[in-house]
């Protein structure tokens, strides 16, 4: 017996309904979830081929795959069910490893995996920033020296200020008609 074969009949006893049936009710939708999850986790399975076992789209199959953990979370009674058909095809084929790690492991690669979307968007968002600051930088109304100015270290720009605060005492005193007299005698 095939493993699709044998997880088919192990639904449809302990759901007791016929997974191959094309009614729509709850109950054999349900079961087409567990089978579809069981199978493509122990079998790595592809979606169009799990399909295929029950008459299904491949659309289909991820899409059961993407309600289940929600469902399971809400259905205890689902749960349970989706235990006992996981343990019994596991323990027919002596696959390794708990369900229930795979439950979290399952929950852990989905979390990894929106983080990994959430990096992928900050990502972009420092692009446009950057783009933005770029473009800012390049159509500003600097003059040239505070273009100059701006690309200078802080080093250099801290004794660029030091003599700019002399030039501008310079100017103070000016204005203030405050010049130092000098006389020389010959």
């Amino acid at each position: 017996m095939t493993k699709h074969e044998k997880l088919k009949q192990i639904v449809n006893e302990v759901f007791n309904v016929d997974l191959m049936s094309k009614s729509r009710v709850r109950r054999i939708v349900e079961a087409r979830m567990v089978f579809a999850n069981i199978f493509m986790k122990y079998t790595m399975s592809t979606a169009t081929k799990t399909g295929k076992y029950i008459n299904k789209d491949h659309a289909t199959i991820l899409h059961y795959n993407k309600r289940f953990d929600y469902v399971i979370k809400v259905d205890k009674d689902l749960y349970e069910l989706y235990l006992r058909c996981a343990k019994l095809f596991t323990d027919y084929f002596d696959f390794e490893g708990s369900v229930h790690v795979d439950i979290e492991i399952n929950k852990t690669n989905k979390y990894i995996y929106s983080l990994q979307n959430k990096i992928k968007t900050l990502n972009l968002e420092i692009e446009c920033l950057n783009l933005e600051v770029k473009s800012f930088k390049t159509t500003s109304k600097y003059t040239e020296n505070e273009k100059k100015y701006r690309a200078l270290k802080r080093k250099q720009r801290e004794e660029y200020d030091s003599r700019v605060s002399l030039i501008l005492k310079s100017f103070d005193w000016k204005n203030k008609n405050e010049f130092e007299t000098i006389n020389c005698q010959t």
